[in-house]
């Protein structure tokens, strides 16, 4: 799903672009940050169930390890380290 299916923005600003895929019923969330460690809070849904996410590529680096999403019922927030990434799949 991460190369093909729909593709959705859920979060952009001059550092993060947080995006999902969707293909076949299957999802797969990515954020990716450039800069700076960086946390973001937002109200509204992102497709996903309420729950802490840690990712699949936690341990790939030491860039990526304290990465998360949390998401609830009314908001979700990210958290990015200097120039990390993270990949969400439900």
């Amino acid at each position: 799903a991460i190369s093909e299916g729909a593709y959705m923005t859920a979060y952009v600003d001059k550092d993060i672009l947080m995006f999902e895929r969707v293909h076949r019923g299957e999802i797969v969330l990515v954020a990716v940050n450039r800069a700076e460690e960086k946390t973001v809070t937002l109200p509204g849904s992102l497709g996903l169930a309420p729950r802490d996410y840690r990712g699949i590529l936690a341990e790939a680096s030491e860039l990526n390890e304290g990465n998360y999403l949390s998401v609830t019922r009314t908001g979700w927030t990210l958290h990015l380290n200097k120039l990390s990434s993270l990949v969400v799949t439900p």
